[in-house]
């Protein structure tokens, strides 16, 4: 559990916390300047509820995009730029195409086969060859996300921990003080109390050291005062006091500065948050002295102004802790509070049309993100009827399909799975990051990806793994497959022919067409087409998955319609399975798409087994063909392996016409192992429960080895095709 929270959730948190504290930055420059311009014309009041705006943009886990937020007129300010520097060249024009075909293209694999997720044989084999040419792994070096995440960490515990220590040394403190018992001061207070309608009880405690007044608390405030303000101060003084410390009470103050610090704390590292704090805590006393006025006759304006100067000539210690609303020290607030209770008037602290209009003007252009797709409207141009274009600028082709929008409609068990099995008909570019973690194996892997599908086939991604310094690439386009090994510095090349034209003309499969029986009783599963690229197909095609975990729709149930997961509105199920130690799962699948965002797995007691869990994903969004070709400068190729070779699956389709009447018969008889032979190729069916393992040539002569599946695979049967195998006979050991 403690891994999934530093691999997964505290990343995410961290990512969260720099982009909202870059949108708060911009933000707090839009506050101040909408206090100069209107530094006259807003009451204090309104002065301190532009900080609110503040609060909210810090807090919000998401918000809409919109091109009317200020980061999208900025975003498109610096795009403008960036773009008056590039030369723009020329624009194509491509319709999508969607035709109807029979199943001719698509592939039949049984249901035996593992449910993990299918990855590139290639990057496998790379990934086992430089492990062992290394002897052992060597410890992955920290990224500058992962250094910056754990500098981020330190200071927010830190600053926590001194904010805690504080406040709980302070408690303590005014704990030991006595209440105040006066009866002279316990009257005025009880006044104060009543003039304003709180009801609430509020005990007056003796400050000790803190010479200022003061509220404490936010659940059960307390006021505090000193002896010496006790023995000095006459009772209008003193009815000034109870009234500014009243006001905060009843503005809930010290609550609004636990928030902030809170909020401060996650952003410690960003000067320009501070800077707003204490900016806010200037208008908040501004703010407290206009509302604590408002219960006051007009001629006590002059004499509350000489008791706050009196104040703060003689208790100029402050205590910025957020626990406390006390006086602030500062001489250029003070001058500010009495030019403010000077001009003040009591129809000031209402409701006015100037400040309800400014809150509202600043909230709608920072409380929306900037929009995602922006800067299409500025780089990447699309028909008025929906059509996407290409459009080709200085070295780079950038496609963009048309926008993906979120579905929220109710949907049934059958609609999500058809849509799970057919994903690749509901978009045609993505673009995210996951973390995989499997059961059987120690840490978890990064995978980053870019892919297209239907116009401009191809696709990029690199896999990164975090038990030592390996990390994979694998390009795609035109037909051919580069697999990158970048600790060895070599690459595999192998061509794939035909699979745009599949993509293209592929048919939507019905749960009926997708599922079925074998004739030996086993399940069978016939899939759709999807990209040769295969670092995304744990999520974008969960074809497999979907198969293994969701065929029988007894099996497991929605648990919720609308989840909103990076973006997406997903819909969430969960079921039970039998797969290895894992006993249960849940799902998150977006509902528009049918692309599997998230997954988990549990054992009998819960603990997480399998995960993948997304960091980001974006769908139909302008993708970078020219990314899909490597640059090979400093790699060296490797040559495809051309020496025997055992292929396991389903082989149903590769079997010659003159073995499959045999091969049929062999397929009814689950309890033997069949061999069959043609051309230096073996042909097997492996008896119930067993795997073909490998196979020893000695001379002319071979012996085919099995291996026992796991107990979870006991009741299938599993077929496998040896090519390159020159031998005339082949054994079966006992």
């Amino acid at each position: 559990m403690i891994d999934i929270v530093f691999d997964t959730y505290l990343p995410h948190l961290f990512d969260w916390v720099i982009e909202t504290s870059i949108m708060a930055s911009i933000l707090v420059g839009v506050i101040l300047c909408v206090k100069v311009l209107l530094r006259n014309r807003l009451t204090p009041r309104w002065h301190y509820l532009l900080w609110m705006i503040l609060i909210v943009r810090l807090i919000l886990p998401w918000s809409p995009g919109s091109s009317f937020s200020v980061y999208s007129i900025l975003l498109n300010g610096y795009e403008s730029i960036a773009s008056e520097q590039s030369q723009s060249i020329s624009s194509s024009e491509k319709e999508q195409l969607h035709e109807t075909n029979n199943l001719s293209n698509l592939k039949v694999v049984t249901d035996d086969e593992r449910f993990d997720t299918p990855t590139s044989p290639t990057i496998v084999d790379s990934k086992k060859e430089t492990t062992n040419s290394n002897g052992k792994q060597e410890e992955e070096p920290l990224s500058i996300q992962s250094i910056a995440l754990y500098i981020w960490l330190t200071g927010v515990i830190l600053l926590g921990f001194t904010t805690y220590l504080a406040n709980r040394r302070l408690q303590h403190y005014i704990k030991q003080q006595p209440v105040i018992t006066d009866e002279k001061i316990i009257n005025i207070f009880e006044n104060c109390k009543k003039s304003m309608s709180i009801q609430q009880n509020v005990p007056l405690l003796l400050a000790g050291k803190i010479p200022s007044p003061t509220v404490l608390g936010f659940l059960q405030p307390r006021i505090l005062l000193s002896s010496d303000q006790i023995n000095l101060l006459n009772e209008q003084q003193l009815r000034h006091i109870f009234h500014h410390e009243l006001a905060h009470i009843k503005r809930r103050d010290v609550g609004i500065n636990w928030l902030m610090h809170f909020l401060l704390i996650l952003n410690w590292f960003n000067p320009i948050i501070w800077v707003a704090y204490v900016c806010m805590r200037e208008d908040q006393e501004l703010a407290c002295d206009a509302y604590a006025l408002s219960f006051m006759e007009e001629e006590e304006k002059v004499p509350y102004g000489y008791t706050i100067i009196s104040l703060l000539e003689h208790y100029r210690n402050y205590y910025p802790v957020p626990s406390l609303a006390n006086l602030s020290k500062n001489k250029r607030i003070l001058k500010r509070r009495i030019l403010m209770i000077k001009k003040f008037k009591k129809k000031s602290y209402r409701w006015s049309a100037l400040g309800i209009l400014a809150v509202a003007a600043v909230a709608s252009v920072s409380l929306l993100n900037a929009n995602a797709d922006g800067s299409s409207e500025k780089q990447i141009k699309a028909n008025t009827d929906g059509k996407a274009k290409i459009e080709t600028k200085t070295e780079t082709t950038v496609y963009t399909p048309p926008k993906h929008k979120e579905n929220y409609d109710e949907m049934t068990e059958e609609e999500i799975l058809t849509k799970m099995i057919n994903t690749v008909d509901y978009f045609e570019t993505a673009r995210g990051e996951y973390k995989i973690h499997y059961d059987f194996s120690p840490g978890y892997e990064v995978v980053k990806y870019d892919i297209s599908l239907k116009v401009e086939p191809g696709g990029y991604g690199k896999i990164t793994f975090n038990t030592g310094e390996i990390s994979s690439q694998e390009f795609y386009k035109d037909g051919t497959v580069w697999s990158l090994n970048d600790s060895a510095k070599t690459y595999i090349e192998s061509q794939v022919m035909g699979m745009e034209e599949n993509l293209k003309k592929g048919t939507t499969l019905t749960l009926e067409q997708a599922f079925s029986t074998a004739p030996d009783g086993n399940p069978l599963s016939i899939y759709r087409e999807r990209s040769p690229f295969g670092l995304a197909n744990a999520t974008l095609f969960p074809y497999e998955i979907a198969s293994n975990y969701t065929r029988d729709l007894s099996k497991w149930e929605i648990e919720n319609q609308n989840e909103e997961l990076l973006g997406h509105n997903t819909l969430v199920i969960k079921g039970n399975i039998n797969h290895r130690d894992a006993r249960s799962f849940r799902f998150w699948v977006d509902k528009d798409t049918g692309i599997l965002v998230k997954y988990e797995t549990y054992d009998a007691k819960g603990k997480l087994v399998d995960y993948l869990h997304p960091t980001s994903l974006e769908v139909n969004v302008p993708i970078d063909t020219k990314r899909f070709t490597p640059n090979l400068d400093d790699y060296k190729k490797e040559e495809l392996w051309n020496g025997p070779k055992i292929i396991t699956g389903n082989i149903d389709e590769y079997i010659p016409e003159e073995l499959k009447e045999q091969w049929e018969e062999a397929k009814k008889k689950p309890n033997e192992t069949t061999i069959l032979h043609q051309n230096d190729t073996w042909y097997i069916h492996a008896k119930k429960g067993y795997l073909v393992d490998t196979i020893e040539v000695n001379g002319e002569e071979g012996t085919l080895l099995l291996a026992k599946a796991s107990p979870q695979k006991s009741q299938f049967t599993f077929q496998a095709l040896a090519q390159g195998y020159k031998i005339d006979s082949l054994k079966i050991a006992e």
